[in-house]
């Protein structure tokens, strides 16, 4: 993965890490049990949001490539026994925290899957653009990369939805059920906006690569280069392909 699509999908995370819905506060419980549900979230947030700044960081040794072990913290939380979620013999800020722990093990397995495949990127010369064996790795590359984005963001959305579901299993009060429900599923799609607003340009830019090199893949036979740029004797090839490289160039900016 390139460093520049590493650094994007890095601050993606901090948008799309574990999101602790929490009841709003200045909200009144109807009940009593939702009262007790409030506070035991209350019990359970100083793990939660320690959780997320572990997560964040393991999230950022995935996506930058650099290699490494998981902290000894990430460890903890992919190794940790699981419980049931919905068994109400235990606690309720225990199963809070196991169902956040669930959705941090979730989310690392997911950019794992979507780094798993390195995608080739070549800065060919004008020589080795000539050569269709590098122009197929060059198009493999920018496939690659578009695979791995639409990866990350269907992987980001299933995640955040089954996080949603698992509010069912906690078995909670009516009242807190449907609020944590509600900012859950308003959390899902503002994460699918962000993303979505987050790679535009990086799409824009791999698209015009592609047009660009597979257009010139098409007419090879009809270009060569002076001065280490792509002419051609056919007027209409040069004016596309002059056309299609200021794009690629402009959009890279």
């Amino acid at each position: 993965m390139p460093k520049s699509f590493a650094r994007l999908w890095i601050a993606v995370v901090a948008l799309t890490a574990v999101t602790v819905n929490r009841p709003a506060p200045a909200d009144e419980p109807s009940t009593a049990a939702d009262a007790a549900a409030l506070r035991e979230f209350g019990i359970a947030s100083p793990e939660l949001e320690h959780m997320n700044a572990v997560l964040a960081t393991e999230m950022h040794r995935i996506l930058d490539g650099t290699g490494g072990k998981p902290s000894p913290e990430a460890t903890k939380y992919a190794n940790a026994t699981a419980i049931d979620l919905g068994d109400t013999r235990i606690p309720l800020h225990l199963r809070f925290i196991e169902r956040q722990r669930r959705e941090w093990v979730a989310g690392v397995a997911m950019a794992k899957r979507t780094t798993a495949e390195h995608c080739t990127d070549l800065d060919p010369s004008a020589e080795q653009l000539q050569d269709p064996a590098i122009r197929a790795q060059i198009l493999a590359g920018i496939k690659c990369h578009q695979q791995a984005m639409d990866l990350y963001q269907s992987g980001t959305h299933d995640v955040n939805q089954a996080y949603e579901a698992m509010l069912l299993e906690l078995k909670l009060p009516a009242y807190t059920q449907a609020k944590m429900l509600a900012k859950a599923h308003a959390s899902t799609v503002a994460q699918d906006a962000q993303l979505v607003s987050s790679y535009a340009k990086p799409r824009e830019v791999l698209h015009a690569k592609w047009e660009f090199y597979t257009y010139f893949d098409a007419y090879a036979a009809h270009i060569h280069y002076v001065n280490g740029a792509p002419v051609s004797d056919d007027p209409d090839v040069a004016k596309a392909l002059q056309n299609l490289s200021k794009r690629a160039v402009s959009m890279a900016e």
